[in-house]
C-alpha cells in the first residue's frame, strides 16, 4: 500500500511547442495526441473515488501538466472544470513555457486553475531562444511577458514566474539543471538508495495521456510503468504487487538493478559513503531545474 496521495500529474496532451536544451526531447518522441475524453474522465473519477477511501487527500493538488506544454490542449480549460466538479477542494495547477500566453490569457484568467507557473527560460529574447531552441522575435518575447503580467494583475489565480537565472554580482547566471535521472546526462550513479527527497514515489501519481502510470516525472522513457488506468481501477493499481515492489526498491528495502532510475537521480536519498556523483557543470549545463 502506498502512502496518502497529495499530488497528481495528468498529461492531457503528449506534445510540446519548444525544444528546451534541458529537456530529454531527443530521447523521446511526442505523439502529439490528446488524452481521450473518456479516459480523462475515468482518471478523475477514479481519483475522486479514492478520496472517499482516504487514500487520496481531499485537497489533492492536481497538475494538468506532465512532460509537455499543457496549453496546446484545446480542451484544457474544459478538463479543469471537470476536475473542479469532481474534486471541489482540489488545488489546480498549470505550468507553461509561456508561448501561448498572449493568445490564451483571458481563458486562463477565467479558468478554474488556482496557480499558474510560468517557466521563463532566459532573461532576454536571445537567451530564451538559446534555451528553448526557438527563434521568436523581440516583439513576441515582450508580448509573452506582458500577457503573464496581465494574468498576474488580474488577481484571479496565483502566478509564479520561475526564471532560469539569477543575479550574481551584477551578472545574469543560469541555474543548475536536473540531469533528468540520466536522460539528459549520465553523471550520477548511486550504489544504494534509501528513498526520495521529493517523495515523488510515495505521495504523487503520474498519468500519461495513454493511461499508463509511471513512478516519477523523471521517467521520460517509461522505465517504471506499474499500471494502466484503462485496464485497471486505481485501487487495484495502488495495491498491486508491482507497485509495492517499486516503492520498496525506492526505499532500498528490496535490491534494485544497477541502472534503476532512482539510482541515477539527484533526488535520491543516499548514504554518502555509498554514493558516487560527478555533477561538474559546463556553461551548457547551467540551466533551470524544472520538474518535468
Amino acid at each position: 500500500m502506498c502512502e496518502r496521495i497529495n499530488y497528481v500529474q495528468i498529461q492531457t496532451i503528449d506534445a510540446c511547442n519548444a525544444r528546451c536544451i534541458m529537456c530529454p526531447h531527443k530521447s523521446i518522441e511526442h505523439t502529439g495526441k490528446a488524452i481521450d475524453d473518456d479516459l480523462f474522465i475515468r482518471i478523475v473519477d477514479q481519483i475522486a473515488e479514492q478520496v472517499g477511501t482516504g487514500l487520496v487527500s481531499e485537497m489533492v493538488k492536481v497538475d494538468l501538466f506532465f512532460q509537455n506544454e499543457p496549453l496546446i490542449d484545446r480542451k484544457l480549460f474544459e478538463r479543469a472544470r471537470y476536475v473542479r466538479e469532481k474534486l471541489p477542494l482540489s488545488y489546480l495547477i498549470c505550468f507553461t513555457n509561456g508561448l501561448l500566453l498572449p493568445k490564451l490569457k483571458q481563458q486562463i484568467i477565467d479558468s478554474d486553475f488556482n496557480k499558474l507557473y510560468f517557466s521563463l527560460y532566459g532573461y532576454d529574447v536571445q537567451s530564451f531562444n538559446r534555451l528553448t531552441g526557438l527563434k521568436i522575435s523581440q516583439d513576441k518575447f515582450m508580448e509573452m511577458i506582458a500577457a503573464m503580467l496581465e494574468i498576474e494583475r488580474s488577481g484571479r489565480l496565483r502566478t509564479i514566474i520561475s526564471p532560469s537565472w539569477r543575479h550574481v554580482n551584477g551578472r545574469m547566471v543560469l541555474f543548475d539543471y536536473s540531469s533528468r535521472a540520466g536522460f539528459y546526462s549520465k553523471k550520477i550513479l548511486h550504489s544504494q538508495i534509501r528513498g526520495c527527497t521529493r517523495a515523488r514515489a510515495y505521495n504523487w501519481l503520474h498519468f500519461h495521456a495513454d493511461g499508463e502510470m509511471v513512478l516519477c516525472c523523471m521517467d521520460w522513457q517509461k522505465e517504471t510503468v506499474f499500471g494502466d488506468i484503462k485496464q485497471q481501477s486505481l485501487g487495484e493499481i495502488l495495491n498491486s504487487e508491482s507497485y509495492r515492489k517499486l516503492l520498496l526498491q525506492v526505499r532500498g528495502n528490496v535490491e534494485s538493478k544497477r541502472g534503476f532510475i532512482c539510482k541515477r537521480c539527484e533526488w535520491a536519498v543516499v548514504e554518502p559513503r555509498l554514493a558516487h556523483s560527478d555533477t561538474g557543470n559546463s556553461e551548457r549545463d547551467l540551466i533551470c531545474n524544472a520538474n518535468g
